[in-house]
């Protein structure tokens, strides 16, 4: 996304080679749209240094053509110097910041796993809550269809809502952007939290990635994540090198069982020595689902003041995957969150 609605973008790119120069070209991509918004060509970047582009102060006639934009960037080195990148989007509005990692060729898959989306009434007038955004970026040269599957609960009835929405046309070389609103079962105002499988149709490849943004309404700073889709793997038990429990920092884990039938999940706190702090579980959570817990109100948890890392297990060797979210509890805020920021689960 580069500018749209007050929103900006820093874009970074780094040359990881250690001697040879990347000559490097950026292709501008709207969604929808097969044909490039915007190409810059001739971009040299030295070994270990990083390009960087500011979209709102860029005076580029490619960048500052595309006017009010949305969209995706591709990054290619044309002498095949391996690069790394990542953007920072903001928003000069609410403060609004969040950071998304590139995505490599190497990350292109049929189906993905995202543990966690949001749709609290994405229609709503003058809605605060979170809401989610799923990406789904197709970089290949013919058109694809995904079928998505939204498993999650209503949460004005506290009863399970199960959809899927088939054969979502994604064209070539383009990104959608997809929200629960749009499945019929959900609509624009139903109050709905859930997993998402994605899967392409046979052959295809793909992208996708999740963001879930909180807003809170006029003089409050809205905040928000971002997320890789994941891949199917078999890992049953996944770590989290560092997570947080305090009056701070709150700590949420999100852990979805890409396995074919229920499974039972076990939470192990361990302290920075190596001690247990506690151990807890989840059970039964489906094929599909997903367990979300905050570790601040846990019952038998580690309690509202601790630090340290964590395991997850899952049992009957169903795999599981997993993010945890933490969130600073800051004044800046006004009794919300400043800044949150997720990492994935590692996996053995």
């Amino acid at each position: 996304k580069i500018a749209v609605a007050k929103w900006f973008a820093l874009l970074g790119i780094q040359n990881t080679d250690s001697s040879t120069t990347a000559d490097v070209t950026l292709v501008f991509r709207t969604p929808g749209v097969a044909a490039p918004a915007a190409t810059i060509t001739g971009i040299s970047i030295p070994p270990q240094s990083t390009y960087y582009l500011n979209t709102q102060t860029s005076t580029l006639p490619e960048v500052t053509g595309l006017g009010d934009w949305k969209g995706s960037v591709e990054a290619t080195a044309t002498n095949g110097v391996k690069l790394a990148g990542n953007s920072i989007q903001f928003n000069t509005n609410n403060l609004t910041k969040g950071l998304h990692n590139a995505l490599t060729t190497s990350e292109q898959a049929n189906k993905f796993y995202l543990p966690l989306m949001h749709s609290q009434g994405s229609q709503t007038p003058g809605f605060i809550g979170w809401l989610g955004w799923l990406a789904i970026l197709n970089p290949t040269g013919t058109d694809i269809t995904v079928d998505i599957a939204l498993n999650g609960t209503n949460l004005a009835t506290n009863s399970p809502l199960n959809t899927t929405v088939n054969n979502l046309l994604v064209p070539a070389n383009s990104l959608v952007e997809f929200q629960a609103s749009q499945a019929p079962a959900i609509g624009a105002t139903t109050r709905w939290k859930g997993s998402v499988v994605v899967t392409g149709d046979s052959g295809a490849t793909f992208y996708a990635e999740m963001t879930n943004a909180r807003l809170l309404g006029a003089g409050k700073t809205n905040v928000y994540y971002l997320y890789k889709g994941l891949q199917s793997g078999s890992a049953t038990t996944i770590y989290f090198p560092y997570f947080e429990s305090t009056s701070s920092y709150r700590s949420w884990r999100v852990i979805q069982n890409a396995g074919t039938v229920s499974t039972d999940l076990t939470f192990t706190f361990y302290n920075f020595d190596g001690s247990v702090a506690a151990t807890t579980a989840a059970t039964g959570v489906p094929s599909g689902g997903f367990s979300e817990i905050f570790a601040y109100n846990e019952t038998n948890g580690p309690g509202k003041s601790w630090s340290g890392a964590l395991k997850v297990e899952s049992s009957g060797s169903q795999p599981i995957q997993g993010y945890a979210t933490m969130c600073n509890d800051g004044a800046l805020a006004s009794s919300s969150f400043d800044l949150c920021g997720t990492y994935l689960g590692i996996t053995e």
